[in-house]
């Protein structure tokens, strides 16, 4: 009986931990600030909390609000932004895919445009993709 009873917690905490490790948004959690690289001169602010994240321009004319959903146990970490308020009204309930990639401190996140079902393939060579750098702020 207590070896059934070992092996359920087991599988229990094997079942959560992958769980977790695939919508949990620990490792992004907290405020962002930082820049697409082909327009650099205008700022961006990325702010998650649990799983929900805010990702403003500097003047507050473009914002993406929604749940975020990320997959950090593949060899090209994914995020999956689920928009549910933005200026562009048509973009609701539309998902933004990408991969991200966090390197001494630097968070690069790769975006497919909103709707768009293709997952962008690489951090180097976006082609459809918006990219951008951010710093913790």
């Amino acid at each position: 009986m207590k070896l059934n009873v070992g092996v359920s917690t087991l599988i229990i905490c094997f079942c959560t931990k992958i769980f977790c490790s695939c919508n949990c948004s620990t490792e992004l959690e907290g405020p962002w600030i930082g820049c697409q690289i082909r327009k650099p001169l205008i700022d961006w602010t990325l702010a998650i909390q649990g799983h929900q994240f805010h990702l403003i321009r500097e003047e507050f004319d473009m914002w993406y609000k929604g749940r975020i959903r990320l997959n950090s146990n593949c060899l090209l970490k994914k995020i999956d932004l689920l928009i549910h308020d933005t200026h562009e009204r048509l973009q609701n309930g539309k998902t933004m895919l990408g991969i991200y990639k966090i390197n001494s401190g630097t968070l690069t996140v790769v975006l497919g445009l909103p709707g768009n079902t293709a997952r962008p393939l690489s951090l180097d060579e976006p082609r459809d993709a918006v990219v951008f750098n951010f710093v913790r702020s």
